[in-house]
């Protein structure tokens, strides 16, 4: 190749996206300067999405975000735990969820549990997302540990049109096709998406459909953007594993089915009306509605009665079990397998309001934003327990015997309103202060249709502040530090089980409804962050800082008696979680010759979670109870699940704008079995990871791509619980241990068509 064919003009770098302005609140507008902001911001696009040929928005963020991970408890890709300095945003009930989710100004935490379905996020139509640290109260409930902003394309953000289809080992195969357009005062885009795939485990089948469209009005001063989106999935993940049994065969599941169908509707409108060069109002409205059906076969904890034979008897209890109908069960057909089945209709409707004002005050540069908003979220819930048998593979038979003690019919009602603040007071040009809060009014009733044990009424109030600094040392480097508050309300899945004397099953039966006291989050944190353009390849940016959030009243699922399918959530005290975040991106031009673009990012996460309050609790399947099947928790004992350390290194490389590979490494420290809060035994091991990724653009509407994950083909687990493999696989299987396995090596190929 000649000189003038290798000194080609490089595209700038694609690289995750630099904000220069973000929004203070959820609801649209108000922006306000990233270097104002006292805590430091991630956030990414839609080019890195594409970029990285990410799966989901866990996969995503997993592999490029500082302090988070994501386990596979539930062993499907689209039912992840993210977990994000120690705190959880799960599908699953029951888990202690610690982060709120907007979706396009809206709420997407579900209203029974706090839960995010995250197969109800469309990745194709996502155009922003900003990961908030911290317990910063103006993003509401739930807001302990961060919050998650993401705003959608329009087609006055993205007037292109996309196709996209891969394919892939275990049949895995997605197809995407996305449009945008305008007129200059009116646009429209839509997602499409399907997914499908076998899954790598036996019996781990799903599919995802996602429908997404956005309908925009623009004119000098005022926006109104409508959207409409919709979602039908069955998944099917089978958990974890007996660690025996994954030695034997790492694709294996423990007992089946275990399959979750979602039905999502959600219709939203939001506007924006420029009033003038002061002030800005922003307003929101929507509608929202989930309904999530589960079947889940697992094992049993009957068996036939001591004392009255030919009948079924819980475990070590001695009263005959009836069914809905009153009638004394037998034991033909009944005996071996229980399947969980359950119902939820949830759906949420309100709006929220604010004003931003940019007026001087004092005659300093100074922004103050106030709004409000409430919402109204009836859920329906209904839940049952079916006794059967256990076939040879390991899947459960139906009896259609329902028990009667495990019968739920539910219905609750949220209702919740707010009113909040944020002022940002610029003193200097270098030197910014920030105040704000947030008043929540969370009330909820509970309505029992089949007993009267869950009947209640629930009210929690708080007034969360924050306040903070940013300081400019240089023109592009500074200085941040914030304290802040936020707190969550027990949701009404944990009202519903919150008694001692009455352990229930998460997620079935629910058997009284006492009350518990909210989680109030403090957080501390502070740092450094800046670009050093220049002095290290063509841009560098760079964050160093330190975070310690303690939560008070922090609320637990835990097990009772002799049984882990039983147990009730308890307030347990104090918990913590500091740490330290690092990380570094650095763009370099023409290392090989002017033909070439180098990408290299590396993040360093240190978190420290621990309880500490003293506490002890049932865990009967933990190989180091005492003989009361008790565990005694110390103040210092660490949190389950939560690594320790974490490392994650990218690099990319790009040539003559045609051709793009790139290599990314995943590190996660140890983390504690759930089930050993008291760290009574050996953790499950850490993992490293890499994994590949490429690209050629055919012509400037065609690409080919691949990608191969766990390059190496390790084998790791992403997380470990307790539990009892005799029972179902035979005195042989005595170790308690139970783990997720990570996918073996695997890969795919795909095609993108784009055209402006």
């Amino acid at each position: 190749m000649d000189t003038d064919e290798a000194s080609v003009t490089l595209a700038p770098a694609v690289i995750l996206e630099k904000l220069d302005v973000v929004g203070a609140t959820p609801v649209s507008g108000g922006g306000i300067s990233v270097d104002k902001i006292p805590s430091n911001l991630q956030s990414f696009g839609s080019e890195d999405l594409d970029r990285y040929q990410s799966l989901n928005l866990a996969d995503f963020m997993s592999r490029n975000l500082g302090s988070v991970t994501v386990n596979n408890a539930q062993g499907s890709p689209f039912q992840p735990d993210i977990r994000y300095r120690g705190f959880t945003a799960s599908p699953m009930l029951g888990l202690p969820q610690g982060l709120s989710v907007y979706v396009n100004s809206v709420r997407f935490n579900e209203p029974f549990g706090d839960t995010v379905n995250w197969d109800l996020i469309p990745d194709g139509a996502i155009e922003q997302v900003v990961l908030h640290p911290g317990s910063n109260p103006v993003y509401g409930r739930n807001t302990l540990g961060g919050a998650l902003v993401i705003r959608t394309k329009t087609g006055f953000s993205a007037p292109r049109h996309k196709f996209r289809s891969l394919y892939g080992a275990w049949d895995r195969h997605d197809v995407e096709l996305s449009s945008g357009m305008n007129d200059g005062t009116f646009g429209y885009f839509f997602d499409l998406r399907n997914f499908g795939e076998k899954g790598w485990r036996g019996h781990s089948r799903g599919k995802v459909n996602q429908g997404l469209g956005v309908f925009s009005f623009r004119q000098q001063d005022l926006t109104f953007d409508l959207t409409l989106a919709g979602n039908g999935s069955d998944l099917n993940g089978n958990g974890s594993v007996p660690i025996q049994l994954l030695g034997e065969d790492r694709s294996a599941v423990f007992t089946y089915p275990d399959n979750t169908r979602t039905a999502l509707f959600l219709s939203s409108l939001e506007g924006q009306w420029t009033v003038s060069d002061e002030m800005e109002l922003a307003a929101n409205a929507f509608y929202r509605r989930n309904r999530i059906k589960t079947f889940n076969g697992d094992d049993s904890d009957y068996e036939e009665c001591d004392a009255n034979a030919g009948f079924v008897c819980e475990e070590d209890e001695t009263d005959v079990q009836k069914d809905v109908n009153g009638n004394n069960i037998s034991t033909s057909g009944t005996l071996g397998a229980t399947n969980n089945i359950t119902e939820t209709y949830q759906a949420t409707y309100g709006g929220s309001l604010q004003a931003i004002f940019s007026h001087q005050l004092f005659n300093l540069e100074n922004q103050f934003v106030l709004g409000g908003g409430a919402n109204r979220s009836p859920i329906s819930y209904e839940a049952d327990t079916e006794l059967g048998t256990m076939n040879s593979d390991r899947s459960t038979s139906r009896s259609g015997v329902l028990l009667d003690e495990a019968r739920v019919r539910l219905d609750a009602t949220v209702n919740y309103w707010s009113l909040f603040y944020t002022d940002t007071l610029s003193v200097t040009d270098n030197l910014s202060l920030t105040a704000s809060g947030r008043y929540n009014d969370t009330r909820i009733v509970m309505d029992d249709q089949y007993r009267t044990t869950l009947d209640g009424l629930h009210q929690y109030i708080r007034f969360n502040p924050a306040g903070g600094f940013t300081y400019k040392f240089t023109a592009d480097n500074s200085l941040y530090g914030r304290y802040s508050e936020s707190s969550r309300a027990p949701t009404p899945v944990e009202l519903s089980c919150a008694d001692p004397a009455n352990p229930c099953r998460v997620p079935n039966a629910f058997i009284s409804d006492p009350s518990l006291e909210q989680v109030v989050s403090k957080t501390f944190e502070g740092g450094f962050r800046g670009s050093l353009d220049g002095v290290v390849g063509e841009y560098l940016d760079w964050n160093a800082g330190y975070y310690h959030t303690s939560n008070n009243n922090d609320i637990l699922f835990v097990s009772a008696g002799n049984q882990t399918s039983r147990g009730y959530f308890s307030n347990v005290g104090q918990t913590r979680r500091h740490g330290v975040e690092a990380g570094a991106t650095a763009v370099f031009d023409g290392l090989l010759g002017g033909f070439d673009q180098w990408r290299i990012s590396l993040n360093y996460s240190w978190i420290h979670a621990t309880f500490r309050t003293p506490f002890t609790v049932s865990s009967p399947n933990n190989p180091k109870k005492d003989s009361n099947n008790k565990i005694h928790v110390q103040a210092g004992d660490k949190l389950p699940g939560v690594a320790e350390h974490m490392v994650k290194f990218s690099t990319d490389i790009d040539l003559w704008n045609q051709f793009s590979f790139g290599v990314d490494m995943l590190y996660n420290d140890s983390q504690y079995y759930r089930g050993d809060e008291a760290n009574l035994n050996e953790p499950v091991p850490a993992y490293m990871v890499f994994n590949l990724r490429s690209e050629i653009r055919v012509t400037d509407y065609l690409s080919l791509f691949g990608r191969v994950d766990n390059l190496f083909d390790n084998k790791y687990e992403t997380f470990g619980t307790y539990g009892q493999a005799e029972e179902v696989l035979g005195a042989a299987y005595d170790n308690k241990r139970f783990r997720s396995p990570a996918s073996p090596r695997t890969g795919w190929v795909g095609l993108k068509m784009e055209l402006m």
